[in-house]
């Protein structure tokens, strides 16, 4: 996977992760349920593989790509309508954040990416 589409994977990821439920419209139609169950799995094990065999410098390129509040995806194609299905569905986005939550986290700490001042009230 190039690092545009990691980044642009990565970014949707987080985005989802961020966004209120009650602020993402749900999308009209959709892929079945067991589709769209398996293709978060795959996408989110693909992501986590991808993170973890990062260099910090190869992190830090991908998270400096991320422009919160944009996004490129096309709400009527598939992966649009994946993501809105993430956004919008509790079942989906646990399976995300079961997938993602420790290699991110992992991430960011063995890079020092958390700020001090971030942890501070």
């Amino acid at each position: 996977m190039s690092v545009k589409s990691l980044a642009f994977v990565t970014t949707a990821c987080l985005i989802t992760l961020s966004a209120p439920a009650t602020q993402v419209a749900t999308a009209q139609g959709g892929l079945p349920e067991e589709t769209e169950i398996n293709l978060v799995t795959q996408v989110s094990k693909q992501l986590a593989t991808n993170i973890s065999g990062q260099s910090c410098d190869q992190f830090a390129q991908l998270l400096s790509t991320i422009k919160p509040g944009t996004t490129t995806t096309d709400p009527n194609s598939l992966i649009g309508n994946l993501l809105n299905s993430v956004r919008t569905k509790p079942n989906l986005r646990a399976i995300a954040v079961s997938e993602l939550g420790e290699p991110l986290i992992t991430k960011l700490l063995d890079c020092n990416m958390i700020p001090i001042e971030a942890l501070m009230p």
